[in-house]
Protein backbone atom coordinates (compact mmCIF):
# COMPACT_ATOMS: atom_id res chain seq x y z
CA UNK A 1 0.00 0.00 0.00
CA UNK A 2 2.53 2.76 0.25
CA UNK A 3 4.40 1.61 -2.37
CA UNK A 4 1.53 2.90 -3.95
CA UNK A 5 1.02 5.95 -1.99
CA UNK A 6 4.51 7.09 -2.37
CA UNK A 7 3.91 8.76 -5.50
CA UNK A 8 0.45 10.17 -4.72
CA UNK A 9 1.42 11.81 -1.46
CA UNK A 10 4.49 13.27 -3.66
CA UNK A 11 1.67 14.48 -6.34
CA UNK A 12 -0.32 16.26 -3.48
CA UNK A 13 2.26 17.44 -1.59
CA UNK A 14 3.95 19.37 -4.99
CA UNK A 15 0.37 20.42 -6.27
CA UNK A 16 -0.49 21.94 -2.87
CA UNK A 17 -3.17 19.16 -1.42
CA UNK A 18 -1.09 18.92 1.93
CA UNK A 19 -4.84 18.21 3.28
CA UNK A 20 -4.74 15.13 1.24
CA UNK A 21 -0.97 14.36 1.78
CA UNK A 22 -1.68 14.14 5.65
CA UNK A 23 -4.61 11.82 5.68
CA UNK A 24 -2.72 9.68 2.90
CA UNK A 25 0.53 9.52 4.91
CA UNK A 26 -1.62 8.91 8.06
CA UNK A 27 -3.28 6.07 5.89
CA UNK A 28 -0.04 4.88 4.96
CA UNK A 29 1.36 4.88 8.74
CA UNK A 30 -1.47 2.98 9.60
CA UNK A 31 -1.16 0.54 7.25
CA UNK A 32 2.73 0.07 8.41
CA UNK A 33 1.95 -0.37 11.69
CA UNK A 34 -0.97 -2.86 10.53
CA UNK A 35 1.42 -4.70 8.57
CA UNK A 36 4.25 -4.92 11.00
CA UNK A 37 1.49 -6.04 13.45
CA UNK A 38 0.21 -9.00 11.49
CA UNK A 39 3.85 -10.18 10.35
CA UNK A 40 5.17 -10.22 13.92
CA UNK A 41 1.81 -11.64 15.07
CA UNK A 42 1.07 -14.79 12.74
CA UNK A 43 4.94 -15.53 12.22
CA UNK A 44 4.21 -13.86 8.25
CA UNK A 45 7.20 -12.55 7.86
CA UNK A 46 8.94 -13.17 4.53
CA UNK A 47 12.23 -12.58 2.27
CA UNK A 48 10.16 -9.96 0.01
CA UNK A 49 8.82 -8.38 3.18
CA UNK A 50 11.87 -7.87 4.71
CA UNK A 51 13.65 -5.86 1.96
CA UNK A 52 10.06 -4.19 0.26
CA UNK A 53 8.64 -2.99 3.70
CA UNK A 54 11.79 -0.75 4.14
CA UNK A 55 12.33 0.20 0.61
CA UNK A 56 8.25 1.36 0.68
CA UNK A 57 9.40 3.62 4.12
CA UNK A 58 12.09 5.12 2.10
CA UNK A 59 10.64 5.88 -1.29
CA UNK A 60 7.84 7.63 0.56
CA UNK A 61 10.16 9.62 2.69
CA UNK A 62 12.16 10.41 -0.38
CA UNK A 63 9.58 11.43 -2.71
CA UNK A 64 7.72 13.58 0.38
CA UNK A 65 11.02 15.40 1.00
CA UNK A 66 11.34 15.99 -2.84
CA UNK A 67 7.75 17.32 -3.16
CA UNK A 68 8.39 19.45 0.25
CA UNK A 69 11.63 21.26 -1.80
CA UNK A 70 9.80 21.47 -4.55
CA UNK A 71 7.06 23.20 -3.21
CA UNK A 72 9.15 25.33 -1.31
CA UNK A 73 8.29 24.12 2.20
CA UNK A 74 11.67 22.98 2.73
CA UNK A 75 14.71 24.64 1.71
CA UNK A 76 16.44 22.38 -1.13
CA UNK A 77 19.74 22.17 0.80
CA UNK A 78 18.08 19.67 3.32
CA UNK A 79 16.74 18.05 0.67
CA UNK A 80 19.71 17.36 -1.10
CA UNK A 81 21.58 16.70 2.17
CA UNK A 82 18.69 13.96 2.84
CA UNK A 83 19.26 12.28 -0.57
CA UNK A 84 22.98 12.53 -0.48
CA UNK A 85 23.01 10.17 2.99
CA UNK A 86 20.64 8.07 1.19
CA UNK A 87 22.61 7.52 -2.21
CA UNK A 88 26.01 7.55 -0.36
CA UNK A 89 24.44 4.58 1.49
CA UNK A 90 23.13 3.13 -1.73
CA UNK A 91 26.98 3.71 -3.61
CA UNK A 92 28.52 1.99 -0.31
CA UNK A 93 26.40 -1.24 -0.37
CA UNK A 94 26.70 -1.71 -4.20
CA UNK A 95 30.35 -1.23 -3.30
CA UNK A 96 29.98 -3.99 -0.81
CA UNK A 97 28.37 -6.39 -2.74
CA UNK A 98 30.54 -6.07 -5.86
CA UNK A 99 33.29 -6.24 -3.64
CA UNK A 100 32.49 -8.32 -0.69
CA UNK A 101 31.07 -11.28 0.86
CA UNK A 102 29.12 -8.74 3.22
CA UNK A 103 25.39 -9.02 2.86
CA UNK A 104 24.22 -7.53 5.70
CA UNK A 105 23.93 -4.24 6.24
CA UNK A 106 21.85 -3.55 9.40
CA UNK A 107 21.10 0.49 10.30
CA UNK A 108 22.71 2.09 13.27
CA UNK A 109 21.72 4.14 16.04
CA UNK A 110 22.49 7.01 13.82
CA UNK A 111 20.43 5.60 10.78
CA UNK A 112 17.28 5.07 12.88
CA UNK A 113 17.58 8.37 14.33
CA UNK A 114 18.29 10.12 11.12
CA UNK A 115 14.95 8.42 9.52
CA UNK A 116 13.12 9.15 13.09
CA UNK A 117 13.69 12.95 12.66
CA UNK A 118 13.23 13.21 9.25
CA UNK A 119 9.81 11.24 9.33
CA UNK A 120 8.75 13.59 11.93
CA UNK A 121 10.02 16.96 9.92
CA UNK A 122 8.01 15.59 6.83
CA UNK A 123 5.01 15.07 8.84
CA UNK A 124 5.01 18.71 10.96
CA UNK A 125 6.10 20.94 7.64
CA UNK A 126 2.88 18.83 5.99
CA UNK A 127 0.33 19.47 8.77
CA UNK A 128 1.20 23.23 9.03
CA UNK A 129 0.76 23.67 5.60
CA UNK A 130 -2.76 21.58 5.42
CA UNK A 131 -3.52 23.01 8.80
CA UNK A 132 -2.54 26.83 8.38
CA UNK A 133 -3.94 27.96 11.93
CA UNK A 134 -1.77 25.65 14.13
CA UNK A 135 1.38 27.42 12.51
CA UNK A 136 3.83 25.70 13.65
CA UNK A 137 6.81 27.58 12.25
CA UNK A 138 9.55 27.98 14.58
CA UNK A 139 8.92 24.01 15.06
CA UNK A 140 9.86 23.35 11.58
CA UNK A 141 12.45 25.30 11.84
CA UNK A 142 14.10 23.35 15.02
CA UNK A 143 13.12 20.21 12.82
CA UNK A 144 14.88 21.30 10.08
CA UNK A 145 18.11 21.82 12.06
CA UNK A 146 18.10 18.56 13.68
CA UNK A 147 17.10 16.69 10.71
CA UNK A 148 20.50 18.17 8.80
CA UNK A 149 22.61 17.52 11.90
CA UNK A 150 21.74 14.21 12.79
CA UNK A 151 21.40 13.06 9.11
CA UNK A 152 24.97 14.36 8.40
CA UNK A 153 25.77 12.40 11.32
CA UNK A 154 24.54 9.49 10.08
CA UNK A 155 26.13 9.81 6.98
CA UNK A 156 29.76 10.24 8.30
CA UNK A 157 28.73 7.58 10.37
CA UNK A 158 28.13 5.15 7.84
CA UNK A 159 31.44 6.19 6.10
CA UNK A 160 33.12 5.66 9.31
CA UNK A 161 31.48 2.29 9.44
CA UNK A 162 32.35 1.51 5.62
CA UNK A 163 35.79 2.21 6.07
CA UNK A 164 36.05 0.76 9.07
CA UNK A 165 35.07 -2.68 8.27
CA UNK A 166 37.22 -2.79 5.74
CA UNK A 167 41.45 -2.86 5.90
CA UNK A 168 43.53 -0.31 4.27
CA UNK A 169 44.81 -2.83 2.11
CA UNK A 170 41.38 -4.10 0.60
CA UNK A 171 40.10 -0.76 0.18
CA UNK A 172 42.53 0.00 -2.26
CA UNK A 173 42.65 -3.25 -4.10
CA UNK A 174 38.70 -2.06 -4.40
CA UNK A 175 39.41 1.06 -5.41
CA UNK A 176 42.07 0.00 -8.14
CA UNK A 177 39.23 -2.60 -9.46
CA UNK A 178 36.70 0.31 -9.66
CA UNK A 179 39.34 2.73 -11.52
CA UNK A 180 39.99 -0.16 -13.83
CA UNK A 181 36.75 -0.04 -14.77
Amino acid sequence: MRLMLAPVVAWSIWTGGFRRAAVLVFIAGATDALDGYLARSFSWQTPLGAYIDPLADKLLLVLSFLALGMAGAVPGWLVWLVLGRDLLILLMVGIAFRFTDVRRFPPSLWGKGSTMIQVLTALAVIVDRAYVSLDYRNLEWILIALTAIITLGSGIHYLWIGFSRFPAARRARMLSRVVER
